[in-house]
């Protein structure tokens, strides 16, 4: 095992194989703007999304949204990106490849910092910090304990020729060019990282905002910690405490015994056989847990709704580097296409 590396914001260390760097300004025009492939964008009658093709030939030039400028004295707001989460995104949630003049896809990479400069862009309270994590290219704990967790999602391993991990070399270059904090951690999930770091207080100063799609999140969710969810827009991907009330009728601290009954899909998780988001809400209303509900459930549905929950809840002991969140730029981060371009890998082998 591989101790916990961490990349904060050195210069950028570029690999002496690198190819040279593009002689001119100019980018692929066979290629569309990652920042205008969002899941956002309108679809057409086949479910299709819609980006809009834009030149490229002035890679300095944004084409997405404009940023809005950070006001003088904002309150602190770190953002905890689930990395490996987002990385997933870019390089399986574009409707067409990106590729570079010498024909090698960079979907993963430029697709994950169009995705991260437009989440952190958009936040409705815009952040002020921010730190990248990426979690294990490996079995983790859960799937130790139940094979069943995330068995669906298995993907190639890192060195072959599809799996999005062969990005994150380029990926933390690339954080570094944009001076962002990261941590890749070889045994522990992403998002147990980002709860350690809370429950640890990287991030006591102000408010925490989780970058990320996943609902496990909620469990964290209080009047200081937000979910973040960019690609379903301010109304559906901003998660309050009151947000998860109206949505399910429990409150952010009963997710793990909610989720333990109704199962969780995009986990392999069935919960519990019978109960589904109506019944689950019913039985833990007025804050109730599992084991206060243990006579209305079967002795092996109780057994197994325990086990599900132990699942799900979010490690907060993780051990950390030292590494802080880092401040963000006024304007935001770099947009995608000038980070390539600085790192030489429009004309250069990739990876």
């Amino acid at each position: 095992m591989r101790p916990i590396v961490a990349a904060s914001a050195p210069a950028v260390a570029r690999p002496s194989a690198r190819p040279t760097a593009s002689t001119g300004p100019g980018l692929p025009r066979t290629a569309e703007h990652p920042d205008m492939l969002d899941p956002d964008l309108p679809r057409t009658r086949r479910g299709a999304r819609t980006p809009a093709p834009v030149d490229l030939a002035r890679p300095g030039r944004s084409h997405c949204t404009p940023e809005r400028p950070m006001p003088t004295n904002t309150p602190r707001a770190t953002a905890f990106v689930d990395g490996t989460q987002m990385l997933y995104r870019a390089e399986f949630g574009f409707p067409s490849r990106i590729r570079n003049r010498a024909g090698h896809d960079v979907t993963g990479l430029f697709g994950f910092l169009a995705l991260t400069r437009k989440a952190l862009s958009n936040s409705p309270i815009r952040p002020t910090h921010a730190l990248v994590v990426f979690d294990a290219d490996a079995p983790t704990r859960r799937s130790r304990l139940d094979a069943r967790y995330r068995a669906g999602r298995r993907l190639p391993a890192a060195g072959a020729e599809h799996s999005p991990f062969r990005h994150l070399p380029w990926i933390v270059r690339a954080l570094e060019v944009w001076k962002m904090s990261c941590i890749e951690h070889e045994s522990a999930e992403a998002d147990d990282v980002i709860a350690s770091s809370i429950a640890q207080g990287s991030a006591r100063r102000g408010r925490s905002i989780l970058v990320s799609r996943d609902k496990d999140f909620h469990q964290l969710v209080t009047a200081h910690v937000t979910q973040w969810d960019s690609a379903r827009g301010t109304v559906m991907g901003w998660t309050t405490p009151e947000r998860i009330v109206e949505r399910y009728g429990i409150r952010a601290s009963q997710w793990c015994d909610y989720v333990a009954l109704v199962g969780d899909r995009s986990d392999g998780m069935p919960g519990v056989r019978g109960i589904g988001p109506i019944t689950a809400a019913r039985l833990l209303r007025e804050g109730r847990d599992l084991d206060d509900i243990a006579e209305e459930l079967t002795d092996s549905n109780l057994a197994e709704a325990r086990h599900q929950r132990d699942l799900h809840r979010l490690l907060t002991d993780v051990e950390l580097p030292s590494t802080e969140p880092s401040p963000l730029p006024a304007e935001g981060p770099t947009p995608a296409a000038s980070v390539l371009d600085e790192l030489g890998l429009w004309d250069a082998t990739y990876p």
